[in-house]
């Protein structure tokens, strides 16, 4: 297992131990366990938000692009969904730029 899978498990068994402690965690926001709890629920949500956006590599979707593969297509060969495409192309303007070029042409 590779070292961030096996420290993402790692860190959910954590959450989990904890979660167990007090089932009435949430009702406590004072206390450490609540700090503990939310703290690694972030950082896992973080681990989670962008799954795959950082496999996707600009010249190879470029070159895919121009061979004319369609989107579910570009997705599947980076392993991503076409939702985390779309976010990734969104952030690196490639929407945009495919809007700008159709009205400069």
């Amino acid at each position: 297992m590779k070292n961030s899978q096996q420290k993402k498990k790692t860190e959910w068994m954590q959450l989990v131990r904890l979660l167990n402690e007090d089932s009435d965690w949430y009702l406590k926001p004072d206390t450490e366990l609540y700090e503990q709890i939310t703290t690694l629920g972030h950082e896992l949500f973080k681990q989670k938000k962008q799954p795959g956006g950082d496999k996707i590599d600009d010249e190879k979707y470029i070159a895919l692009k121009q061979y004319g593969y369609r989107m579910d297509q570009i997705a599947q060969a980076f392993h991503v969904s076409k939702h985390t495409l779309y976010q990734w192309r969104k952030q690196n303007g490639y929407i945009n730029k495919q809007k700008r070029e159709a009205v400069n042409q």
